[in-house]
């Protein structure tokens, strides 16, 4: 990368600075590519993976996703999430943390509380305690998806 790009990239990067874990002295940041999508390896993990101009964590970005909103879907949401599916109000059947629109969140299930899919709220955590019909939350990440797919493989 140019020293150009690497600036872009770094600023691009900084929401995410304070989980990184980069005081340790030099951590190596390793981009794999493919179809469009980036895969950033920090530490040789895939933390972070980038599609057009969003950047977003990846499900084994543990530190970070600890840190966002859930939204708990029930067991018949759980096949539609994993297929890429949105997330739909009445599949919701619980909202923790306090987030804003826009905001990452982590979407797990209500039996197990893994987390399925990774997203970006559509309206703030004190709105969609209210809403009933309708889509809520965009599904951007998912276990089974080509990114999970690209780095499950790495």
């Amino acid at each position: 990368m140019s020293h150009k790009e690497v600036k872009a990239l770094a600023s691009q990067l900084s929401s995410f600075k304070d989980y990184l874990n980069l005081e340790s002295g030099r951590v190596s940041v390793e981009v794999a590519r493919s179809g469009g999508i980036d895969i950033f390896f920090v530490g040789g993990v895939p933390l972070l993976f980038k599609i057009g101009e969003i950047i977003a964590p990846t499900l084994l970005f543990e530190t970070y996703l600890s840190s966002l909103g859930r939204i708990v879907v029930d067991m018949g949401a759980v096949a539609h999430v994993c297929n890429g599916a949105n997330i739909m109000a009445p599949g919701v059947k619980g909202v923790h943390g306090i987030f804003q629109e826009g905001s990452f969140v982590t979407v797990v299930d209500e039996k197990y509380g893994k987390t399925l899919a990774v997203g970006r709220a559509l309206y703030s955590s004190e709105s969609m305690i209210n809403i009933s019909r309708g889509v809520v939350v965009e599904n951007i990440h998912y276990v089974g998806d080509r990114i999970y797919r690209i780095y499950k493989s790495a």
